[in-house]
């Protein structure tokens, strides 16, 4: 769906994500301890994102409901805790 190719959209990202970093970048001074749960992980391109920023990936967490992306952030992520399922339903 979003191609790397696609020069649009790998515009779109980059402006995104540096959009993002500086707005975390006004709350956070240090990312070292920020602790990050992303709902909707998707393929987990955000993933790579938070950890350039300086978030450990030992302080990530990614939730993702579709199995087939769960397993591909498992592979591409093995240092992220990476819960499966309904969002609504994770506990601390």
């Amino acid at each position: 769906r979003y191609a790397s190719g696609n020069q649009y959209m790998q515009f779109v990202i980059q402006e995104r994500q540096t959009n993002y970093a500086a707005l975390l970048r006004k709350v956070f001074s240090d990312f070292s301890n920020v602790r990050l749960l992303e709902i909707g992980a998707g393929s987990g391109s955000n993933l790579l994102f938070y950890k350039q920023l300086g978030i450990k990936p030992e302080h990530i967490v990614a939730n993702e409901l579709i199995s087939e992306r769960v397993n591909m952030l498992r592979t591409n992520h093995p240092d992220v805790l990476v819960l499966d399922g309904d969002a609504t339903l994770l506990s601390k």
